[in-house]
């Protein structure tokens, strides 16, 4: 992200968030907490206990030797070397 202040960025990470696209110290590009402690007073001001619980429990890892739920709509990756069907012609 870099430090608040743009100019500071660019000198000190130039490849930073801040450095690449804050234009001020006040329109600095993105927004982020000092501290962890200060991440979770601003977090539980904004949020309810219910959405904290339900964005702690996504992008979870499956228990181990179990595959992630496929996403809706989505077909499973064809095997290494297997070609998908050919669509059939209906003239």
């Amino acid at each position: 992200m870099g430090p608040k202040n743009p100019e500071e960025a660019k000198d000190q990470c130039p490849t930073s968030l801040r450095a690449q696209f804050g234009q001020s110290i006040l329109d600095n590009a993105v927004h982020g907490s000092s501290s962890s402690d200060n991440a979770r007073k601003i977090i539980t001001d904004f949020f309810s206990e219910e959405e904290e619980q339900a964005a702690e429990g996504e992008g979870e890892s499956p228990p181990e030797g179990e595959s992630p739920p496929e996403a809706e709509g989505e077909s499973p990756p064809e095997a290494e070397g297997e070609s998908p069907p050919e669509a059939e012609d209906n003239i």
